[in-house]
């Protein structure tokens, strides 16, 4: 199997870059990543499945944040509807525990906790790749720092020449 190729990006990091090589690819990658990202200013409807208002706040403020970030791809909404339809389906449950009788009614209450639990467990897993648990942002916070440490790290020697006039 063979090596996949560095980006132009990359390329421009290590020094390596060729215009008469890699002019093409960078306008392709141009091409590609504005088809497959949203732009700075996109607002994303919150899906109609839901319906609780404290969710579909949560929801745009989230996908306003993972924007901006440039995180958020379109490729992620159906997920991304899925994690809040689970945070939605955990609040019913939580507000039907609230309202059971645990003295009366054992049985409904065991059973409505058993799926607290899958439902909170399951909006865990899909929290955790949108930057909403704690150790998910500073997955982030790592990463941001790496890149800019790549930045300064690996400048070209023409790159360095040519910052000193």
């Amino acid at each position: 199997m063979a090596r996949p190729r560095k980006t132009t990006e990359e390329l421009k990091l290590k020094g390596t870059y060729r215009k008469d090589r890699h002019e093409e690819r960078e306008t392709a990658e141009k091409q590609i990543a504005e088809l497959s990202s949203f732009t700075d200013n996109t607002i994303i409807q919150p899906p109609k499945t839901l319906t609780d208002n404290y969710v579909i706040d949560y929801f745009k403020t989230h996908t306003s944040l993972l924007i901006k970030l440039h995180i958020l791809h379109p490729v992620d909404l159906p997920e991304l509807e899925l994690l809040y339809e689970t945070l939605q389906q955990s609040r019913e449950v939580q507000k039907q525990l609230k309202k059971t009788d645990i003295v009366k009614d054992f049985d409904l209450y065991e059973k409505l906790t058993k799926l607290s639990i899958k439902l909170s467990h399951r909006f865990s897993q899909l929290a955790s790749k949108y930057y909403i648990s704690p150790s998910a942002r500073t997955h982030l916070q790592l990463d941001n720092l790496e890149l800019e440490n790549k930045k300064i790290e690996n400048k070209s020697i023409v790159q360095m020449l040519i910052n000193k006039k």
